[in-house]
């Protein structure tokens, strides 16, 4: 389903959106109890397969669900980290804290299980964001997942106006040349996954920070999503010196359920160049 959205630049408030179909937004997740029962389960594992063959399978892929992994901890190192990062099995624990905060929150898991926030990298951007663990110890071991807590849809919605605004403000000031170095760098990224695409007057990526393989590239020619959705021709349409949103559904490798989410993309029209940024957001 592809919606395509004006905005009033100035503020973060769209006005009435094209009216079109929109499929009725999924039951709201309990990521809290998914985390539970993730590692519930982990443990319940455990106690049938043993702890050769839970290793085995906790480390493969095929045990990832969605951002959680199992971290399977004795006292003193990583047993299982199936993540981004593995290569933090067999680090002993006070080595590897991101922010101070994991190995000490994870000691004080307890059978009946504990809650743990912390800094842990993004996968996408790297930097250290805020996380929420769930530890259980269980035969003298310490089974914990966790997940990203994520932002409400209003607040990402507003925290990608202010971001293409000042995308925009460091043009006026920087310039172009300072303005494509900067933006191409994963420092540029924020704390909420938000990137910018900057096309020039004929539509040619010019930034992409995650995809710098796409840079001199036709964006109306190679911004399409495997399901046909035409972002770049959309993105094109919609961009406005007032700033358009295109909203369409996207499968993407980190949702569960059907495996569906929205993408939300804003596209502002300035100085013959059309800055570009967006999110994604299970609906």
């Amino acid at each position: 389903m592809i919606l395509v959205l004006c905005m009033i630049f100035a503020s973060a408030c769209a006005v009435q959106p094209v009216k079109m179909p929109i499929a009725e937004p999924a039951e709201e997740l309990d990521e809290d109890a998914i985390t539970r029962a993730y590692v519930e389960k982990a443990v319940a594992y455990f106690e049938e397969h043993g702890l050769e063959k839970t290793i085995a399978f906790y480390s493969s892929g095929e045990s990832v669900d969605g951002e959680r992994y199992l971290m399977l901890m004795d006292p003193k190192t990583f047993i299982v980290h199936a993540s981004p990062i593995a290569f933090l099995v067999g680090a002993e624990l006070p080595m590897f804290q991101p922010g101070g905060q994991y190995a000490g929150q994870a000691a004080r898991a307890t059978a009946a299980g504990h809650w743990i926030e912390y800094l842990w990298p993004h996968p996408v951007t790297l930097k250290e964001v805020p996380k929420l663990g769930y530890a259980v110890r269980h035969d003298g071991m310490i089974f914990a997942s966790g997940y990203y807590p994520a932002p409400s849809v209003a607040e990402l919605r507003a925290a990608t106006v202010a971001y293409i605004q000042q995308a925009i403000e460091f043009y006026d000031r920087e310039g172009l040349d300072a303005t494509v170095a900067h933006y191409n760098s994963r420092e540029s990224i924020s704390d909420n996954d938000i990137y910018l695409r900057l096309l020039d007057a004929d539509n040619i990526v010019i930034v992409q920070p995650l995809q710098p393989q796409l840079i001199g590239k036709d964006y109306v020619a190679v911004a399409k999503t495997p399901q046909g959705v035409p972002v770049g021709e959309l993105v094109v349409a919609a961009a406005t010196e007032e700033g358009g949103w295109v909203q369409f559904e996207a499968q993407l490798p980190n949702t569960r359920a059907s495996g569906f989410s929205q993408r939300y993309l804003l596209a502002v029209r300035h100085d013959n160049l059309i800055f570009v940024a967006s999110f994604s957001a299970s609906e």
